[in-house]
């Protein structure tokens, strides 16, 4: 998905989330057009709030998880200049 990418889990979700969707899940929607980005904080890159996944960056939300947010507020983010891709970030956050 993304290489070099650190994420938290908690034990519960980890394995299932960790491993590559099975084919035709659909992890994404379309954002509402009147969501709001909110919560990021330094070093963040994505984050999922409220099952909506902010490129925090642009401040801006770039769609909403079918399934919820794996982990409520989890974050991606780091100190390396490797782009992290929008299709990474929504498979890491957004639940299975």
């Amino acid at each position: 998905m993304a290489d070099g990418v650190e994420v938290v889990l908690g034990r519960d979700v980890a394995a299932t989330q960790l491993c590559r969707p099975a084919a035709g899940v659909t992890l994404v929607e379309p954002a509402p057009p009147d969501a709001v980005a909110t919560g990021c904080d330094e070093p963040d890159v994505y984050r999922c709030a409220r099952g909506l996944v902010v490129a925090c960056r642009d401040n801006a939300v770039v769609a909403r998880c079918a399934r919820g947010c794996a982990e409520e507020g989890s974050s991606l983010g780091g100190e390396d200049e490797t782009p992290i891709p929008r299709e990474a970030a929504f498979a890491i956050l957004c639940s299975r």
